[in-house]
């Protein structure tokens, strides 16, 4: 036992076994910190001493101790290292090391951080973080006032008091993860405005927690400001759910677009889509430190008025996409002709607004959106931008030289929406546009590449599904972007709409069911005036007759689920629409093996099947990936594989494709029998895993 005053007096001045106490530098919830002098070792300490009140509060107290415990396993330069564990008059203390310097709260509260030197913090705060959770420990409450900065500009992070251990991926946690808990499930500990979604509502965390917090600290650290701002703890917890920061490049010009992509990874709702671990983050910050010392991020000019533009102004809200939006932006500043594509429905047209709308700064001589929809005629597209823009036809001239003249020396970006059946046109245009006005840029929609010289093609996602579950929480469900949009969409149809603990799972499964597109929830979402999410959910099966209707002033071709559908299918040549149809009876995907023995016809060869599934999926109707063994495999999003088997039907063809496909797979499963005794047991179990969703369709036949 140390002999010395009690700590309810000030220790100041006073020698508490052998440190000296020079002076109170810090207090909080968990204790009292001073500077002291450790006078055998002749060095500067600090002290973290728990309260006189809190001594007597048995889960504070073991707190503590978790804290001086979890820190000193830690043995890293961004850590602030724990010396020992000292009882001052029957108080728990830790000795710690001295870190000189000033918080990241007391220096963001002087404003934002200089770009470069942000990037650093954070990439030693990452690393910091991966020693933890390399130890499996996770700290949950990463904020500013958690990390100090030294004169010499190294990072330190402390205050491990909410730390805790968490399972490795895949692993069921046991006794060694949650024997020493004090917080479990269902109790939300942290700091409100840093909170990831799940910690707000209580939920088992793990190292992704981290991240989501490093996240909202490089956020403020850039912007002054945190990315989530309520009066109570009830928004905040509401704002950290359901709503997406601003991105920060749109609250300082000075930030590329780049850093915006990588924190709205960081903030991600959805722990799937952060960074995997700390380690990724802190590479990421390094490779964009690497890129603005060397000059390769294109550096933005400061703050403009807004633009001269057209751009329609938004009847609806814009839900998620903070991170697709951030990479549009991102490669804009890389290319001059960039080409969303994406399947019919899934908002390139709506992203690309926003994004425009974000960049009316950056382009003073305007940003012009011109819809192509309703033309027909190739031609008329150069009068349709020298309209847009407000350009006059000049007698004798032709439109397409008075729209390049006019662009020539002007810092413009054009929005060119829904070229797919003028690829060819709108190609010309970009070339004779881009090598005349070096300043220009274009933003394209479309369902396929333009075809253009020096074109950049971005695929644009569908919205973020919730995953299959037996129950998911309004809370839980609200993390995924499409499950936000209906919420969003049905309440402006039906009053009072809310999701709850009823509907929650109804509306997941809509979401899921329906692929993410934002069209076909939307559409789904306003049938909730009429019919309740279960039995709209138990209608996806027609979903062709149920998603109907769609917003007023909208193009005939997005009022339907199947006119959007219709539209592409419309621009496939024969062989390509041949092949479409056939693709429509695999469940779950098809291996290039199986649609080239299976969907080969008299009009098209073997041969030909893996040329017309690239021009199919340059029209974004099939989606290319990797199967078991890096092999090629294709899947179709589950709205347009039943516009095609409907369409197959029609034609009086489905039940010999039905055939065909069931005696593919009855072959497949010969083969697979003589090959689970051998060597390659594993691959084909895999295999066979990979195909079960067809050999349940060829079964059912």
């Amino acid at each position: 036992m140390s002999q010395g005053p009690s700590v309810g007096d000030s220790p100041i001045g006073k020698t508490i076994s052998h440190y000296r106490i020079v002076e109170k530098i810090g207090a909080g919830g968990m204790g009292q910190v001073y500077r002291a002098r450790d006078l055998r070792l002749d060095r500067d300490v600090a002290i973290k001493i728990l309260p006189p009140e809190a001594t007597r509060d048995r889960t504070a107290a073991e707190r503590f101790l978790r804290e001086a415990r979890a820190s000193s396993a830690l043995h890293h330069p961004n850590v602030v290292a724990i010396y020992g564990l000292e009882e001052i008059d029957g108080a728990p203390a830790i000795v710690m090391e001295h870190v000189a310097g000033e918080t990241l709260a007391a220096i963001v509260s002087r404003g934002p951080l200089p770009f470069a030197r942000l990037l650093e913090i954070g990439a030693q705060i990452a690393d910091a973080l991966e020693s933890a959770h390399a130890a499996r420990l996770v700290h949950r409450d990463i904020k500013p006032s958690n990390v100090i900065l030294t004169p010499e500009g190294q990072a330190k992070v402390l205050d491990f008091g909410l730390a805790k251990r968490f399972a490795p991926p895949g692993a069921v946690p046991d006794e060694s993860t949650i024997s020493t808990e004090l917080t479990g499930s269902g109790m939300i500990v942290g700091t409100v405005a840093y909170m990831s979604p799940e910690q707000t509502r209580g939920e088992r965390v793990d190292h992704r927690t981290d991240i989501f917090s490093l996240g909202g600290v490089l956020y403020e650290l850039a912007t002054g400001r945190p990315p989530f701002r309520a009066p109570s703890t009830v928004t905040m917890f509401h704002e950290i759910a359901t709503q997406e920061p601003d991105p920060p490049s749109a609250l300082r010009a000075d930030l590329p677009y780049d850093f915006d992509l990588v924190v709205a990874r960081a903030l991600s709702k959805d722990r799937e889509r952060r960074y995997p671990t700390a380690r990724e983050f802190g590479d990421a910050l390094r490779e964009l430190l690497a890129t603005v010392v060397s000059g390769e991020v294109p550096a933005r000019e400061g703050a403009a008025p807004a633009a001269p533009n057209n751009l329609p102004a938004a009847a609806t809200s814009f839900i998620g996409r903070a991170r697709e939006a951030a990479e549009v932006k991102r490669l804009l500043t890389r290319h001059r002709l960039l080409t969303l594509t994406g399947s019919g429905g899934c908002g390139k047209t709506r992203l690309a607004l926003r994004v425009a709308t974000d960049l009316l700064s950056e382009f003073p001589d305007g940003v012009w959106f011109v819809e192509l929809a309703a033309l027909s005629d190739p031609g008329l597209v150069p009068r349709a931008v020298a309209s847009a823009m407000g350009v006059r036809e000049e007698a004798g001239r032709p439109v397409l030289d008075t729209v390049v003249e006019h662009l020539r020396t002007r810092k413009s970006l054009l929005v060119l929406d829904n070229c797919e059946h003028l690829a060819e046109s709108c190609a010309a245009l970009a070339d004779a546009i881009l090598r005349r006005g070096p300043a220009c840029r274009i933003l394209a929609t479309s369902r396929a590449v333009l075809g253009a010289a020096g074109e950049a093609r971005w695929h644009t996602p569908s919205l973020s599904t919730p995953p299959r579950a037996d129950a998911l929480t309004p809370e839980q469900a609200l993390q995924y972007e499409a499950v936000r949009l209906f919420a969003a969409r049905a309440a402006v149809v039906k009053h009072g709409f809310a999701l709850d603990a009823q509907n929650a799972s109804s509306v997941a499964g809509i979401c899921r069911e329906l692929d993410g597109i934002p069209l076909a929830i939307e559409l789904a979402a306003a049938r909730v005036n009429v019919l309740p999410a279960t039995q709209i959910l138990a209608r996806l099966e027609d979903r062709f007759r149920l998603l109907t209707g769609g917003a007023p002033g909208a193009s005939a071709r997005q009022r339907t689920l199947r006119a959007t559908i219709e539209w592409s299918y419309g621009l496939l040549s024969p062989a390509e629409q041949g092949l479409f149809l056939r693709l429509s009876v695999f469940a779950g995907g098809v291996s290039l093996e199986a649609a080239e023995s299976g969907c080969a016809s008299d009009e098209t060869t073997e041969g030909d099947v893996l040329d017309l599934l690239s021009r199919l999926a340059d029209q974004s109707l099939v989606i290319p990936e990797e199967g078991i063994g890096g092999s090629a495999r294709y899947r179709l999003l589950e709205s347009i594989r039943q516009f095609g088997w409907e369409r197959l039907e029609e034609g009086g063809n489905l039940d010999a494709m039905r055939d065909r496909h069931a005696a593919y797979f009855a072959t497949l499963a010969g083969r697979a029998e003589g090959e689970l005794e051998g060597p390659s047991q594993a691959l084909w179990l895999d295999r066979l895993e990979e195909e079960h969703d067809n050999f349940r369709a060829a079964i059912q036949r």
